[in-house]
């Protein structure tokens, strides 16, 4: 940053702390040893359990069962496992020798993985030892390893409503420590040392300017006060008393002329209006905001995301009309179809393929074609191979060849009994599709990893033998294109066990497949086939864990794999992982060179994963994004969660799946969305929406940018083998400028219309609510549409004296009186009593039309409005401390 020089060691001493526990003292932390346990400092406060877990057991399958998985996990090893606990917080205050700005924070650790590291924590910093005079630097979290770890810190106000970064000087530093990697143990730092510049040539400049900082948003806040206040001859004194420099950055001209029309004047419309003075904002990009993409590097928009379902039809209401409800079946495109297979109905596994035609233009009302049956799954011709029915399976599509590819899932011995034998062809429109089936020959198979195909099938048996996983189901499949490579993550191996369930093993790995060259790689814990990266790790949250029910994207321009959220033993997840992928292009393949073998084990480096069995493909990179991602403003942990990536966009939208929570299990119906940098929005549903379900498949047309849901289990409570099989559409409507004034104009004139049934005639006043008024109202959004149907409750309180005809005119103010009109000339003929009756009235207008003015300000920039801050809010906290100071 300019003006900064390169960042030093700063001194520091500590000034105070919550406490600590034993002989684990604070000033440990100001020297570096490593190797001794003893110095650090710990927390005086462990953790406490919220609620307790259920004692309720996990199902096998997303599709079949209603899985009753309680949050609090039982073992404290997953990544979210203190998700539950309440802990107080921790925190330790550090005091600089003198004013710096600190650039960086950096944190030392104990030789070994701990379960005191901390898992997260924030920093903040100021002049003042006391939290509320404090800025917030930074927010994370540390790994839990024996690297020595160093965060960048904030240095200016940025985001600040002054147009001019300031440099934060900063002499206390205080860390909160908030979680453990491990939740049984209390918080633990081992060494901090922090980096910045406290240089004589700077640091009387910035905290010179930090002043004039302070000094322009006090004027500014007492500004908003008087004005607040309907002191408006002290706010027009102040206004014109104070510097420009002050004065030229409370609020933008455009506010200003708001404020006067609306506020003072109670003009509506007209050349002067309130309505015009909007309409002059968008043109000047104080709506922007509102609309903008959280991608932007202007930071997260203000407006939310509207998420616009359209129910298609009950698909299964009719016989013929499309597939039967079901859940645990999957979905995807290919090209301009949508297919169909599979699934659970509640009482029998199933195998038909269906077709479903998709629009071909991003114009008219999108109508889809009508369901299509490839194959009722009944079995094909003597000799023909097609798959069994199964449930909880993977379909992936390789675009560029137009192949389906079907791995894994569960299927009943009743199931393969009716399928053995049958003569039904399958239809000649099918698309190519491979069966890879993992059942190994005369075994009875419950869990198979494969589909079906047509005229050019192909298929595989017993691919662990060959370097793939085992039997699974409840796992995650992508076919990387580009590369010529599936990918497939997590899910649980199966044994096959004759006249039962399939009965659960343990998780499943990562592995590759090359379509070219027909070969498996294993890339993650295929020697261990546990899913963990050792068998012995007591710190599993460092490392990518296998699970069930998750989400698992692909972002080709990485390129790298995006894994989040699922099940894992009787927890929950919501952390998120990104594995980068090195995958070779096919020229510089070695089309001669040996299949690679898969013996050898997978080595972890470094954060880096390694096969050193092939060099192709090789993970080059595991990193934790995020630990738990829904105390981040992200969703819940869920499970069978369907995330969709838009790979023009870079933002993901997940939906549908299970929950978690003190009130215990629940099928959720709320949408996500996932901007390009990270953060998360929770979508919000206007009109008619779908009812909760998990086990239902979601798939993404990129063409529309709409997404399909069917199917699906509700866990209804009174009848558990219900299934669904509705068809839905969602398209996921971003806010717009435009709709922000669209908002704006809806709160005037609802504004304008409550002043009407005081000062006009009801017929006028009724005839702007069913025109003007009506025309900007969104009648989906449940909050608005209640607001409008309230206005007849002003519209029945009005003055009976109203009831009379009278043309009614657009362009006038308000008749309650123009406020920033009124002269002492006005009261001149009134009593006493009177005068103090018509203030106490123009009083009460102000107050509602300067709610109004406030509430409009949050549409607009920080920059352009004046100060958030309440006077009289800020003083409360001082004056409580007085009053209590006082009376104990």
């Amino acid at each position: 940053m300019a003006g900064i020089a390169l960042p030093s060691r700063l001194a520091y001493k500590i000034h105070s702390a919550s406490g600590h526990t034993s002989t684990f003292t604070p000033e440990h932390i100001l020297h570096d040893l490593p190797t001794d346990q003893a110095s650090r400092w710990t927390g005086a406060t462990s953790a406490t359990l919220d609620d307790k877990p259920s004692s309720s057991t996990p199902s096998s399958t997303s599709g079949r069962r209603s899985p009753a998985i309680p949050l609090t996990p039982n073992d404290g090893n997953s990544p979210n496992s203190h998700k539950t606990f309440k802990r107080e917080v921790q925190y330790i205050i550090l005091e600089l020798e003198q004013p710096a700005v600190v650039q960086r924070i950096g944190f030392g650790k104990y030789h070994k993985t701990h379960p005191c590291n901390l898992a997260e924590f924030s920093v903040s910093g100021g002049l003042s030892p006391n939290p509320r005079y404090m800025e917030l630097l930074y927010h994370g979290g540390l790994k839990n390893d024996s690297q020595k770890e160093t965060f960048d810190l904030k240095t200016s106000n940025k985001n600040s409503r002054l147009r001019d970064d300031v440099l934060l000087p900063v002499k206390y530093l205080r860390i909160d420590a908030y979680a453990a990697h491990s939740i049984n143990y209390n918080v633990s730092i081992w060494h901090v040392w922090l980096e910045g510049d406290a240089s004589p040539t700077l640091m009387p400049t910035v905290l010179s300017t930090y002043d004039d900082h302070v000094k322009t948003v006090t004027s500014q806040v007492l500004l908003a006060h008087l004005r607040r206040s309907f002191l408006l001859s002290a706010f027009s004194t102040l206004l014109t008393t104070l510097p420009t420099s002050i004065t030229s950055t409370f609020e933008h001209p455009l506010v200003s002329a708001l404020h006067t029309s609306l506020v003072l004047r109670g003009q509506f419309t007209g050349p002067d209006g309130a309505e015009v003075v909007l309409e002059e904002m968008i043109k000047e990009g104080l709506f922007d905001e509102w609309g903008r993409n959280n991608d932007d590097d202007g930071g997260k928009g203000k407006g939310k995301s509207v998420a616009r379902w359209e129910n298609l039809e009950e698909v299964g209401a009719g016989v013929g009309q499309g597939p039967s409800p079901r859940g645990g079946h999957q979905m995807v495109r290919v090209g301009r179809k949508l297919l169909l297979h599979g699934g659970w109905d509640g009482s029998r596994d199933l195998g038909d393929l269906w077709e479903l035609e998709l629009p071909r233009s991003t114009e008219g009302d999108g109508a889809v074609g009508t369901w299509r049956c490839l194959n009722d799954g009944l079995g094909g011709k003597v000799g023909e191979e097609y798959p069994k029915a199964r449930s909880c399976h993977q379909l992936a599509v390789d675009e560029s060849e137009g192949w389906v590819y079907l791995l894994g899932g569960i299927w009943t011995i009743e199931g393969e009994e009716e399928w053995v034998g049958k003569e039904e062809p399958m239809d000649e429109g099918a698309p190519p599709v491979v069966e890879r089936d993992g059942e190994e020959e005369g075994e009875t198979g419950r869990a198979s990893n494969g589909v079906d195909g047509d005229e050019d099938m192909e298929v595989e048996h017993d691919v662990s033998a060959e370097g793939g996983p085992k039997l699974l189901f409840d796992h995650q499949m992508i076919v990387h294109s580009g590369a010529g490579m599936i990918y497939v993550f997590g899910g649980k191996h199966v044994e096959p066990v004759a006249n039962s369930d399939a009965v659960e093993g343990v998780f499943s790995g990562m592995f590759a497949y090359s379509i070219e060259r027909k070969t498996w790689s294993a890339l993650l814990y295929a020697s261990l086939r546990s899913g963990d990266p050792t068998p012995t790790d007591a710190f599993k949250s460092e490392r990518l864990l296998s699970r069930i029910g998750h989400s698992m994207l692909l972002d080709t321009s990485v390129p790298s794999l995006f894994i989040l959220g699922g099940q894992r033993g009787e927890s929950y997840l919501s952390d998120l992982w990104t594995v980068q992928l090195a995958t070779p292009s096919s020229d510089d393949a070695d089309e001669d060179a040996p299949p690679p073998q898969t013996s050898l084990p997978t080595l972890w480096r470094s954060g880096a994963v390694i096969d050193p069995s092939s060099p192709t493909p090789t993970i080059v990179s595991t990193k934790m994004l995020s630990l738990d991602y829904s105390k981040e403003d992200g969703p819940p942990a869920g499970f069978t969660q369907r995330t969709n990536l838009d790979a023009e966009t870079g933002e993901w939208t997940m939906l549908s799946g299970l929950r978690s929570d003190k009130r215990g299990e629940s099928p959720t119906k709320d949408v996500w969305r996932r901007s390009r940098n990270g953060d998360w929005e929770q979508v919000e549903l206007r009109g008619d929406y779908p009812v909760g379900r998990f086990a239902a498949p979601v798939m993404y047309d990129p063409l529309r940018k709409e997404h399909y849901l069917m199917g699906g289990n509700p866990q209804d409570p009174v009848d558990d083998l219900r299934r669904l099989g509705d068809l839905w559409r969602l398209k996921v409507v971003k806010p717009s400028p435009e709709e922000a004034l669209r908002m704006a104009k809806f709160l005037v004139r609802k504004q304008r219309f409550n002043e009407m049934c005081q000062t006009e005639p009801t017929l006028n006043a009724l005839a702007y609510l069913q025109t003007t008024l009506s025309s900007v109202v969104d009648h989906t959004d449940e909050s608005e549409a209640s607001a409008f149907r309230n206005c007849m409750a002003s519209l029945l309180a009005a003055p009976a004296s109203n009831n009379f005809e009278d043309p009614m005119d657009d362009d006038s103010g308000s008749e309650a009186g123009q406020l920033a009109e009124s002269t002492t000339s006005d009261f001149s003929a009134l009593s006493e009593s009177q005068r103090l009756a018509k203030t106490e009235i123009k009083e009460e207008l102000f107050n509602q039309r300067h709610e109004l003015f406030e509430t409009l300000l949050d549409f607009f920039p920080e920059k352009d409005r004046q100060p958030r801050e309440d006077l009289k809010e800020m003083a409360m906290p001082r004056w409580n401390e007085v009053i209590k100071g006082r009376f104990d």
